[in-house]
């Protein structure tokens, strides 16, 4: 059986994309959302994911290129005067990695972005993060700390295929050997420890390799050669590519990747092959395998 979970990043970033993301759910082939809860138009994602219940939602947990929960004097080492925390991720990351003393500043402020998310009283479906900055050695712990005490099981193991990449689109060689590398790497190394406690994810993670350019023509190869098991696609979409926001990637090509959700074709390609669009929720651990659990 082939399933995939459809999943847009970076919900409550600004209403267009609250919009884009709410159509291609009720008109496309979107069943799963981020929220970003520190995004400018959070309460409207909110009052749009209750309209819409049945929509699946997690959160998107930031530590880059966005706004902290907490105010700058309580987490100093994170954020400027402003509140913001830096654009550059790679900096971010050997500041993570060489000043211990930060974890506990990156606890606390996770733990507030959780906080702010179960205070909406939403069920939380899963957790990813901006940039997969979760995938980070030292924020994966953390992240997973606070997993348990929330009770959130199912996260974004961020494993994307190269040689499908590839095939299909071979722009962006260094990025995508970088990324393939670094984030392959990553996934072996967690990967027991994460199904020995517990935690549900998919098989692989369409999306890292080709972020910001999830157009039609390179998804509908993707679901042309989708493998046995459960995957997920992830999208960036925005109905007003024009609308700035805090953290919003220039290159990204939003309103072609809302397009491809809407897309007749892709419905059609998902119906010919036979793939089931599912969320978070249908994930259960089969001892090394994790499985779409059936309704």
């Amino acid at each position: 059986m082939r399933a995939v979970i459809i999943n847009a990043d970076d919900f409550g970033a600004s209403k267009s994309i609250n919009n884009a993301i709410i159509k291609a759910y009720r008109e496309g082939v979107l069943t799963s959302a981020s929220l970003m809860v520190n995004g400018e138009a959070f309460e409207d994602a909110v009052e749009q994911a209750r309209n819409n219940p049945n929509l699946s939602v997690g959160i998107h947990l930031v530590l880059v290129q966005g706004r902290s929960t907490k105010i700058p004097d309580e987490i100093p080492g994170l954020v400027n005067a402003d509140g913001n925390f830096p654009d550059n991720a790679v900096l971010a990351g050997f500041r993570f990695f060489f000043f211990k003393s930060l974890r506990v500043q990156i606890e606390n402020e996770l733990r507030t972005q959780m906080q702010k998310f179960t205070s909406t009283k939403l069920k939380l479906s899963h957790i990813n993060s901006h940039l997969n900055i979760h995938m980070h050695p030292s924020v994966l712990d953390i992240v997973l700390k606070l997993a348990d005490e929330f009770g959130v099981k199912n996260l974004r193991l961020t494993k994307d295929y190269l040689f499908i990449n590839l095939k299909l689109d071979r722009s962006a060689l260094i990025y995508k050997f970088s990324h393939f590398l670094i984030f392959g790497i990553l996934t072996k190394i967690y990967r027991k420890r994460l199904l020995k406690h517990g935690f549900r994810f998919t098989d692989v993670v369409y999306g890292l390799l080709q972020s910001g350019d999830m157009n039609e023509t390179y998804v509908s190869g993707l679901l042309n050669n989708l493998n046995e098991g459960i995957s997920e696609i992830y999208f960036h979409p925005d109905s007003l590519p024009s609308k700035d926001w805090y953290g919003k990637p220039a290159n990204y090509k939003f309103l072609e990747e809302f397009h491809t959700l809407l897309s007749q074709k892709i419905k059609k390609i998902v119906k010919k092959n036979s793939i089931r669009l599912v969320d978070y929720t249908f994930l259960k651990p089969n001892k090394a395998q994790l499985l779409c659990q059936l309704p």
